[in-house]
């Protein structure tokens, strides 16, 4: 047997299985559609956030959505993980 690692984002994964040229990848499960994929969940991890000591959410057990506390947060592109935009 062969193995061969490469780094790539979940959407290139997904195309390379569909072509054949990767029997196997390790993703984020975030609510994407995965066509012609067989996936298994292998673990589950939270989301955190990452906040200033001093900011006022900091001692918050839960963050709201954005949308919700007018909050400003970098984010992952829309399109890439559909649940992180989902309140």
């Amino acid at each position: 047997m062969e193995l061969t690692l490469r780094e790539l984002s979940t959407r290139e994964q997904m195309a390379a299985l569909v072509a054949g040229h990767l029997d196997l990848g390790f993703v984020r499960d975030a609510g994407q559609a995965m066509p012609g994929a067989y996936r298994t969940v292998i673990s589950r991890e939270p989301y955190i956030a990452a906040l200033p000591s001093g900011h006022p959410l900091a001692r918050s057990r839960r963050i709201p959505s954005p949308r919700s506390n007018g909050q400003t947060m970098v984010m992952p592109p829309r399109g890439s993980l559909p649940r992180l935009r989902t309140p």
